[in-house]
């Protein structure tokens, strides 16, 4: 019995299996999380347990989110330049990350548990890796490390 419990808990803790299609297409960001960053000894929670009401999204109501969701992400890609705008992910393998106003072609894989993207810059600069948190049909929650902190960032597909 206990073991059968142990199953059910795990099974219910993890990330669904994400397969190369649901992957593919366009995705934007559409809410942002807090940083944590290692500097701020205040900020005890990374970003993923952070609920509070820091998080900036295109679905609110109230005719603001747009902007204030472009001005959280100006915001942040002026303390760390390499959170991305937005990805197109396609079935042959490349790919495009948008940083800010500049587009870079490359090509992506996922990992083996399917819980991780690389993206391979076709310029030579270092591989882009995010971990992906929640994902459904038409949502994508990733989390990226940097040296700067961790981010959690939802995307919509277009």
């Amino acid at each position: 019995m206990a073991v059968v419990l142990l199953g059910i808990i795990s099974s219910c803790a993890s990330v669904k299996t994400v397969s190369p299609g649901m992957l593919t297409g366009s995705w934007k960001v559409s809410k942002i999380s807090p940083v944590h960053t290692p500097q701020d000894p205040n900020n005890t929670n990374p970003p993923s347990t952070d609920k509070g009401g820091a998080q900036a999204s295109l679905d609110d109501k109230s005719g603001t989110g747009g902007n204030e969701i472009n001005e959280k992400l100006n915001t942040l890609q002026a303390q760390i330049p390499e959170v991305k705008s937005s990805m197109e992910f396609r079935k042959d393998k490349s790919a495009t990350y948008t940083i800010k106003d500049k587009s870079v072609n490359g090509t992506w894989n996922l990992d083996v548990k399917a819980k991780k993207v690389s993206f391979i810059p076709g310029d030579g600069s270092p591989a882009m890796i995010f971990e992906i948190t929640k994902m459904d049909s038409k949502n994508l929650s990733i989390l990226e490390r940097f040296s700067k902190g961790d981010v959690n960032l939802m995307y919509t597909k277009q």
